[in-house]
């Protein structure tokens, strides 16, 4: 399948609170493309009780990862970008960088952060209201951090204490670069690459 310019899966992971699901939603609306996130699936699953317990859990977390990657390969058979958003494991950022190239796509990763601390245990309970972490505590994000591992070759850290406007535009100019033009030697120099 050779690359269309048009397509781009992008893949959002980060702990908690780092402004994900912001910034996949605004991907989304800007790149006109279906964002799945994990944690939706997950409520579906678990049938609206707290996923954080039970014996379902772990079930329910590698469920979630198993329908992203499904939803992912029903778009990539399309010849359709998407955004996946969730605190991605290594193993399945690798899994959806390979799908993707397969399909002769570009694969972009976008690592949340918030760097300054203070600020970020401010956003974390600001949001604390929501359904989904009413049963989260602060430790389980810092449990989080110690235990995630960030993608080291990612193609965007999205810090944010940045506007999810500036962030968006940044991720966007990177789909940009990589769009292929018509004469030899004028393609994208951004560190999006379909053959990465």
């Amino acid at each position: 399948m050779g690359h269309n310019a048009d397509v781009v899966t992008i893949v959002v992971s980060g702990p908690q609170a780092t402004g994900k699901t912001t910034l996949a939603l605004a991907l989304g609306r800007a790149l006109a493309a279906p964002v799945f996130s994990r944690d939706p699936l997950m409520a579906v699953l678990s049938g609206g009780r707290d996923r954080r317990s039970g014996l379902r859990r772990d079930w329910v977390h590698a469920t979630g990862l198993r329908l992203q990657t499904v939803l992912l390969g029903r778009q990539l058979d399309l010849g359709q970008s998407a955004v996946l958003e969730c605190i991605v494991l290594p193993a399945v950022r690798q899994q959806w960088r390979a799908m993707t190239m397969a399909a002769g796509q570009p694969f972009l990763s976008v690592e949340c952060v918030c760097t300054d601390v203070a600020a970020y245990r401010a956003r974390f309970e600001e949001r604390r209201g929501t359904a989904r972490r009413q049963a989260m505590a602060w430790n389980d994000v810092l449990t989080t951090i110690r235990h995630y591992r960030p993608d080291q070759d990612a193609d965007f850290v999205a810090d944010a204490m940045r506007p999810v406007t500036d962030l968006v535009a940044d991720v966007v100019s990177l789909v940009s670069l990589d769009r292929p033009t018509d004469q030899p030697g004028e393609a994208g120099t951004g560190h999006l690459d379909a053959h990465r």
